[in-house]
């Protein structure tokens, strides 16, 4: 019975053990636990019969397991060592091959010189036969492609052309056929019979594109638009044949049609032509045809292809033929807009073509104006200056000739004065040069003129020499003579004043329209930041370093006019520049209902340099404060900005010599937060205007 229990107790013991594992720590652990002390003594001889047939199970199998790894090293060390030395002639045979195969450096000796290139020339020659075996193999096989694809390219080629038209079903089947034709093409390229295969896929990719073209064309001329998926598939043929180029062409070409239809219709209908609604339509096909062209060419080839479409659709409407001087103004501001919403939506659509994107636009867009542009001077004076004046010129010496002589000047300076406006008013000046120099030649004209009836006024007025010692006074040609030097100084008045005027607005021109956006600046109305550490250098903004550049580069150019012959008579016509300044600030005044002096004392007794930059310097204050009293509020921010702005042109009007107007002293002075602005504090002392400015002015 004690047996039985022993040897029960030793399956017991062996099932334990076994459920143990790989995990040896844990017989460690349960042979450690059964061992303590506390358990010993409380039960010595229970712990004892339970742990003896356990320790002798684990022994034998310790015992067994050292005894196979020992008896198995011997053999596992042998086949490392086996594995070590095959690994090492693998090595070897592989650096040979490598080498062997291998391109040899530029400037090194082709002759094996080394023992590893030759060391096994038999492994060297299997490889390369290989290689060629293999590329043998490849060749046969794009060779019995080529015939096969090239067949079936024919029979596709004749089927179509005995039905007379290619059916769409078998287009996806010659992109395949093609395709696979340039790829055995490639490959077969250093195979023997590569003229022959040439010359086989040219007549080829010639009879597909007389096939497939019609279709193209006919798909292209859909006037509801085109289906995306078949003029894919053109796209993916001709891309085979090597001329992609055909099928934007074609685009371009064929889908302008209805555009060009209404042009042809607006031009049989009634003037003037309606160019408002023709940019509509042109927009909204454009925009249509995008879509399409993006779906179709993808995005990358999309902006070519939609520059080539502009100008197919643009260039045969033949507007230049209907710009002239009435329509110029109008039609011009209509091709701005209609660039600008081009520029707005497709300007960067591509960032790879984004800095050729806008100068195309713009160039197919104003094309029609250059014809005009380039010939402004003559036909500004050909078409508007010449006939006004050869209305007016008189032609025979009279008694009304003085009156007639005063009219025609009269008329001649209204029209140049008009013209100047609008050279100033079109496109910020583009055209000012163009009118400058139509109207000298107008004026050249009318000097000619006076000058032809030089002999006739003589003997109207000396009848014969023997007048001159006649007693008898003739006063009739006194009286003419009279009326002449009235109106000759009528004619030098009005000539400086225009003279002195094209000067003045020649630079206060550009300035007005740097400032003429000021009051919607949102710079004025920005909230200050609350979360934000306080700026202690608040730069000018760009309008007035702008400006300050205009003013201080007039001082060195004046100076050097200083220096030429033609000074004085640049100094005598110069002598009642200071009412050009007074005329800025009456504008002024007058917009804001306020009487605010120019502030500008005599000139007469100043150099022209000094004459001129006062002016200048005076206008350009005017300027301003028309502007800035236009601004209807200004948060905190905006006030102080506007003061570092107007601080910015003390300095600048300071260093030229000229005094800040006492109209922007008080507004700087108000900007500042100096509401106690007095007779002391500022040099607008008319306690009148500075509440009546105050006003207008208003700081949150």
């Amino acid at each position: 019975m004690s047996a039985w229990r022993q040897h029960s107790n030793m399956e017991d013991a062996v099932l334990t053990v076994v459920e143990l594992g790989n995990d040896v720590a844990d017989v460690y652990a349960w042979v450690d636990a059964n061992t303590r002390g506390g358990a010993l003594e409380s039960d010595s001889a229970g712990v004892s019969e339970r742990l003896l047939p356990q320790l002798h199970v684990l022994s034998q199998e310790l015992s067994a397991t050292l005894q196979q790894q020992l008896e198995s090293f011997p053999s596992f060390d042998t086949h490392v060592q086996l594995l070590a030395i095959k690994a090492q002639g693998l090595l070897l045979n592989l650096q040979n091959v490598t080498d062997a195969t291998s391109p040899i450096p530029d400037g090194t000796d082709a002759s094996p010189t080394t023992s590893t290139s030759v060391a096994n020339p038999s492994l060297i020659l299997l490889h390369e036969a290989k290689q060629h075996m293999q590329a043998c193999i490849h060749a046969l096989e794009e060779s019995a492609a080529w015939t096969q694809h090239s067949r079936l390219v024919a029979q596709i080629v004749s089927d179509s052309v005995a039905s007379a038209a290619v059916s769409p079903t078998l287009l996806p089947s010659l992109v395949m056929h093609l395709t696979a034709l340039n790829k055995s093409l490639r490959i077969l390229a250093p195979m023997p019979g590569a003229p022959d295969r040439q010359a086989t896929m040219t007549r080829l990719q010639g009879q597909v594109e007389s096939l497939v073209l019609p279709a193209l064309v006919e798909q292209l001329e859909q006037p509801r638009g085109v289906d995306v998926d078949k003029v894919g598939e053109f796209v993916a043929i001709f891309d085979c044949l090597g001329r992609p180029d055909v099928v934007r062409q074609r685009f371009a070409s064929a889908r302008p049609a209805p555009i060009h239809r209404l042009w042809l219709s607006m031009q049989t209908g009634p003037m003037p032509l309606n160019l408002g609604d023709f940019y509509a339509d042109v927009e909204a096909f454009l925009a249509r045809e995008w879509r399409t062209i993006s779906q179709v060419f993808g995005p990358e080839a999309a902006p070519n292809v939609w520059l080539a479409l502009l100008e197919a659709t643009l260039q045969p409407c033949t507007l230049s033929a209907f710009v002239h001087l009435d329509t110029l103004s109008p039609w011009f501001s209509l091709s701005c807009q209609f660039a600008h919403t081009l520029l707005t939506n497709y300007g960067g659509v591509s960032d790879s073509i984004s800095s050729i994107m806008a100068p195309a636009i713009l160039r197919v867009v104003f094309a029609p104006y250059w014809p005009l542009f380039k010939s402004y001077t003559e036909t500004e004076t050909r078409h508007v200056l010449a006939p006004q004046l050869r209305d007016v010129v008189p032609t025979v010496v009279d008694a009304d000739f003085a009156a007639q002589l005063e009219e025609a000047a009269t008329l001649l300076w209204s029209a140049a004065e008009a013209r100047m406006s609008f050279g100033f008013s079109f496109a910020h000046g583009g055209l000012l040069p163009g009118t400058v120099a139509a109207i000298t030649t107008t004026i050249q004209a009318f000097e000619a003129a006076l000058v032809a009836l030089k002999r006739d006024l003589e003997q109207k007025l000396l009848r014969t020499s023997g007048n001159l010692t006649s007693h008898a006074m003739d006063w009739e040609a006194f009286h003419i003579a009279l009326h002449l030097v009235k109106t000759t100084g009528l004619l030098l008045t009005q000539a400086e004043a225009f003279q002195t005027q094209l000067l003045c607005d020649s630079v206060l021109g550009p300035i007005h329209a740097m400032l003429r956006p000021l009051p919607s600046l949102e710079i004025w109305i920005q909230p200050e930041a609350t979360d934000a550490l306080p700026s202690f250098n608040t730069l000018p903004q760009e309008y007035m370093t702008a400006v300050a550049d205009i003013l201080l580069s007039l001082l060195p150019q004046l100076e050097l006019f200083a220096a030429t012959t033609g000074l004085a008579h640049a100094v005598a016509a110069s002598r009642n520049v200071h009412l050009l300044s007074h005329a800025a600030w009456a504008k002024v005044a007058t917009a804001l209902r306020v009487d605010i002096p120019s502030d500008l004392s005599d000139l007469t007794q100043e150099s022209f340099v000094d004459r001129w930059t006062m002016v200048f310097a005076s206008g350009a204050m005017a300027i301003l404060a028309g502007q800035v009293f236009q601004i209807p509020r200004f948060s905190k921010s905006g006030a102080a900005q506007l003061a570092c702005d107007l601080s910015y042109l003390q300095n600048v009007c300071l260093a030229l010599g000229v005094p800040l107007h006492p109209a922007l002293h008080h507004l700087h002075h108000k900007m500042l937060g100096q509401d106690a602005c007095d007779a002391t504090a500022c040099t607008l002392t008319d306690a009148r205007v500075r509440d009546h400015l105050n006003g207008l002015l208003s700081v949150t």
